[in-house]
């Protein structure tokens, strides 16, 4: 658990997973990344891609040194009931819309039914818009919310399985990645060294943990073989569901590897990046983007701007954070983003003033976003500055009302 925790900072959280990356890459065949052939690692390549995710790691342990002169100052307080309850509330519009933009239960079960569950995320985003189809994400916060009352506080209501059921009803709508994120943000509440010190952590069972976490998995496996069943057999001959999942995240994993060595030979072997023409809108909300620049969340082809230049799946679109950030800003990607890094891990360094489980669960969508830096720059979606107005909603609030209890006690003394 040690070392587990020693990799839940900003500046480290993304380095086993590119290592992993890397691996997948390596090792897997071209028919398992759905490729015709890899791309050829020079030593320039490695030198320029290694450049990026040192000065990336040395921005977050700048923004952590700044940080460092702060103390705990509050003891770790439960869930607050009512940022629980406003969360929820959020969370069941947003689910309640999704369900309806996809066609309600009929075409939901019969989705399934058929294993091209993936048609409903198609129809999801085929007349998009920004609004309350974008308060499904609050899930990811109610659920670990849900799963800390559980686990840590050993509270269980019908509101907690309800979270919970919500979760799984957006997840396979819309992405599997948001039982990640929720499991990702209980994770770190979980394992964060000074809440489990505190007094407000109960002593937990292994049973209570190896069965979330292996719920977690059953979905993840579920709903990976109900999306993608049919391509893998085809392709690959794969009908086991475990099978079908391996080879689905071996894929995730290794294709970044081959997008980001394919842009650092390009940026040394031709000047298509010396045309680029720097963007700051990059650094702002996806809401605010070009349009040119959204691209199809649906599995289709993306706007894609190394297309041509090396081979990878078109269906892709999540290939590289390193991609990303050179086609918009061209080479001001090795100083804006590590600038962007060194504000974020501030930020996230600055919340451990707090003990509370939602400055924890704040911290965790912050260290989110650089967990994803191993393939793709989530610190412009749109997700995440909405996950970051809700968390914030909850701190300023807090903040505010501890002050006037503060003036109050004060006043009448």
């Amino acid at each position: 658990m040690r070392i587990v925790r020693s990799f839940l900072r900003p500046e480290s959280i993304f380095l086993p997973f590119v290592g992993v990356g890397i691996i997948c890459w390596a090792f897997l065949p071209e028919s398992y990344l759905n490729l015709t052939a890899k791309v050829p690692v020079t030593f320039g390549a490695i030198l320029l891609i290694s450049a990026w995710y040192l000065a990336i790691y040395l921005s977050a342990r700048m923004g952590r040194a700044v940080a460092a002169s702060y103390q705990f100052v509050a003891k770790g307080r439960g869930v607050n009931t009512y940022f629980y309850l406003f969360v929820t509330g959020l969370a069941t519009i947003g689910a309640l819309t999704t369900f309806a933009e996809v066609g309600g239960i009929s075409a939901f079960l019969g989705a399934f039914s058929s294993l091209q569950a993936n048609e409903l995320k198609q129809s999801l985003y085929d007349d998009y818009s920004t609004g309350s189809l974008t308060l499904r994400y609050a899930v990811t916060i109610s659920s670990c919310l849900a799963l800390c009352r559980v686990v840590i506080e050993r509270k269980f209501g019908i509101l907690d399985i309800y979270n919970i059921l919500i979760l799984l009803v957006c997840a396979a709508i819309s992405a599997r990645i948001l039982i990640f994120q929720s499991a990702f943000f209980f994770a770190f509440v979980f394992l964060s060294s000074r809440l489990r010190d505190s007094s407000l952590v109960k002593k937990v069972t292994r049973v209570r943990v190896y069965f979330f976490a292996s719920l977690a998995v059953l979905a993840l496996v579920g709903f990976t073989y109900a999306r993608s069943a049919g391509t893998y057999e085809r392709q690959l001959g794969i009908s086991n569901p475990f099978a079908v999942t391996a080879a689905e995240f071996g894929r995730y994993l290794g294709m970044p590897i081959q997008v980001t060595f394919g842009v650092a030979s390009m940026m040394l072997a031709s000047d298509v990046v010396d045309d680029v023409q720097p963007n700051l809108l990059f650094l702002a909300p996806s809401f605010v983007h070009p349009t040119e620049w959204k691209l199809d969340h649906s599995g289709g082809v993306g706007e894609q701007w190394y297309a041509g230049y090396f081979d990878f799946p078109r269906t892709l679109t999540t290939n590289s954070a390193f991609a990303l950030a050179v086609g918009r800003v061209g080479h001001w990607a090795f100083l804006l983003v590590p600038v962007a890094s060194f504000l974020y891990a501030l930020l996230f360094y600055l919340l451990r003033r707090s003990e509370d489980v939602e400055a924890r669960v704040a911290q965790a969508v912050i260290l989110y976003a650089f967990f994803e830096l191993w393939r793709t720059y989530y610190f412009s979606a749109g997700s995440f500055f909405f996950l970051n107005v809700v968390m914030a909603s909850y701190i300023v609030s807090t903040f505010l009302l501890r002050r006037r209890r503060l003036v109050a006690i004060q006043h009448s003394g």
